[in-house]
């Protein structure tokens, strides 16, 4: 299984499909859940995915994925389209070429309730990872105060667009939360409520019932957990994507399903793709073993400040 989320130009989206091509047949969404719920016979094949809902989707990888006649599926969240407002970490991305470092991490301390001098050895991003979406929302709006920084320029699709996409025999939407909120660290109410309302919006946009869902950031145990498998389970979502890397196979939980990251870099040659495919967990925990490990440590200071983690 393999997920994008920008896509950079219709060569390098051909190239990179073409190169995945010569590995595995494409499947399609309804192929993957009856080879994980039933007998269907599944072998060397890829499920191709998109998360967030960024407007090359439709204008640049759209057209690629017709010309080939690959299926895909695409991952959004309704009421971050619906607003027209950027994803939490597009705003955040904005703020951090505008603002120094040392004023971003004083602003997530302040409302974290924790030293300053206990935040500076960690990076932004492991920090905004590991806070409840409320106070990371707290944290980019003082931000913006401070900046003339008003919201992402980054441009995402329209439920409009997102709606007459599920029209098409291709491609599939699927639930990504309503805001894009890393549901461990959510209460569990909170969490469910993200999960339930993202579906029901969706199936009402579309009219077509929404049984796959994307875990933002999608890291298992650390991102998710079996309380959010359940909340799943309940809602009738059949299959759930991770972010961590690994194969399908007769043991893959259908609700913590791998998937293997291509970057949006036009310099990776159809080598350095079929590397990746080929080394997808080594590369995995190399590239995200520091932050992590981060994690982790900010997830102990937090409960050592009574934080919620």
């Amino acid at each position: 299984m393999v997920t994008f989320h920008q896509v950079p130009s219709a060569t390098w989206f051909r190239n990179t499909l073409q190169t995945i091509g010569r590995l595995f047949r494409f499947a399609n969404v309804d192929e993957v859940d009856a080879f994980l719920h039933g007998d269907h016979p599944l072998r060397s094949s890829c499920l191709v995915s998109f998360d967030d809902g960024d407007r090359s989707f439709r204008d640049v990888a759209l057209p690629v994925l017709q010309e080939l006649s690959i299926p895909a599926l695409l991952f959004v969240s309704p009421a971050i389209l619906a607003a027209n407002s950027g994803y939490w970490f597009q705003e955040l991305g904005e703020l951090r070429r505008r603002l120094d470092a040392a004023t971003i991490r004083r602003t997530m301390a302040e409302q974290l309730d924790i030293r300053y001098d206990a935040v500076t050895g960690f990076a932004i991003n492991s920090l905004a990872k590991q806070m409840p979406l409320a106070d990371l929302r707290q944290v980019i709006e003082a931000l913006q105060g401070q900046s003339t920084v008003t919201g992402s320029t980054t441009d995402n699709l329209s439920l409009d667009e997102v709606r007459d996409l599920s029209q098409l025999d291709l491609i599939t939407i699927g639930a990504h939360t309503m805001h894009h909120a890393i549901l461990r660290n959510e209460s569990r109410e909170i969490a469910t409520r993200e999960i339930d309302d993202s579906i029901d919006t969706l199936a009402e946009l579309t009219g077509q019932p929404i049984r796959t869902f994307a875990y933002p950031n999608g890291v298992p145990g650390v991102d998710f957990s079996d309380r959010e498998q359940r909340a799943l389970r309940e809602k009738g979502v059949t299959l759930a994507f991770a972010t961590h890397s690994g194969f399908l196979g007769p043991k893959t939980d259908p609700l913590a399903i791998p998937r293997i990251a291509m970057s949006a870099t036009p310099a990776d040659t159809g080598s350095k793709v079929m590397g990746k495919l080929l080394l997808a967990p080594f590369w995995d925990k190399l590239r995200n073993q520091r932050e992590l490990e981060q994690r982790r440590r900010i997830a102990v200071l937090l409960a050592e400040q009574g934080q919620p983690q």
